[in-house]
């Protein structure tokens, strides 16, 4: 939490004005902005998506290798530590 919360806030409300007017100058309105905003989080979801859709495939035919590898190691590891006692 800020030690002062009144020149805090004069600092938001200062930078919000700055970037109220950089986005009038580049011809930014709020709705333009939620509506890319919008769309940017649609295509960040498709796009996670496809991510997982292609890694999926990847992943479980290195599962196939990997885990039967990691059962034997574990056993293997069971076992020397039981006939060592």
């Amino acid at each position: 939490m800020p030690r002062n919360i009144g020149a805090t806030i004069i600092k938001l409300l200062v930078l919000s004005l700055i970037v109220g007017m950089l986005l009038k100058f580049l011809n930014i309105n709020p709705e333009n902005l939620l509506s890319s905003l919008g769309g940017l989080f649609e295509w960040f979801v498709q796009f996670g998506a496809k991510l997982i859709d292609w890694g999926l495939g990847y992943v479980l035919i290195g599962a196939a290798v990997v885990i039967p590898i990691y059962i034997i190691i574990v056993l293997l590891r069971v076992a020397r530590g039981k006939s060592g006692n």
